[in-house]
């Protein structure tokens, strides 16, 4: 569960939104039952296809598919060289924001 946190994390520094959402917590529960869940390169299609693969990766509603353990996911992150293009960069402190937030979380 702390590597999903942690993909919910990223997914809302860079997005500004939550990857499911639900105006009650049983609506928030039924959206993850049905699998309605938005992907990132979708709602930020600027990032690099890495940084997107790690996160989607920390989002999988299985849990045997995500990274491993924190560590695991903390390296995948540090094997990422920038998360967005040249033509759309974060905002510094969104930038700084996402790779304290990870470092953090691991």
């Amino acid at each position: 569960s702390d590597v999903y946190a942690v993909g919910v994390l990223l997914f809302y520094l860079v997005t500004g939104e939550f990857p499911v959402s639900g105006g009650t917590h049983d609506a928030l529960r039924r959206a993850h039952a049905a699998g309605e869940r938005r992907r990132l390169q979708d709602q930020r299609p600027d990032l690099s296809a890495a940084f997107v693969r790690v996160v989607e990766r920390a989002l999988a509603a299985d849990p045997a598919a995500r990274h491993e353990s924190a560590g695991a996911l903390l390296e995948a992150l540090a094997g990422v060289s920038g998360g967005v293009t040249a033509t759309a960069p974060l905002p510094m402190r969104r930038a700084t924001a996402v790779v304290a937030a990870a470092a953090m979380a691991v």
